[in-house]
């Protein structure tokens, strides 16, 4: 009985441990991708509505800046007129 509660908690512990290292390297992914360019928009653009970027699909850069966007005619507006949806010019 000592030996099957001892496996257990010894496959548990592995697994606990597998999972943070998967989350660590998602993490450092992402932190890398981002140093790709200047930095990215958390509103759209285009609807000027928040953006969830980690379930958003579209994205596009302009001038080193990634823009974000809840739906692929928002992006595909931008992109035939970027300089219409950015502020500060």
């Amino acid at each position: 009985m000592k030996r099957v509660i001892f496996l257990l908690l010894a496959v548990v512990l592995v697994a606990a441990v597998g999972c943070g290292q998967d989350s660590e390297e998602s993490s450092e992914d992402y932190q890398r991708d981002a140093t790709k360019v200047s930095g990215g928009s958390l509103v759209d653009p285009v609807d000027n509505q928040p953006v969830d970027i980690t379930v958003s699909k579209y994205s596009y850069i302009y001038n080193d800046w990634e823009y974000n966007f809840n739906s692929k005619e928002n992006m595909e507006a931008f992109i035939k007129d970027p300089e219409k949806y950015i502020e500060d010019k």
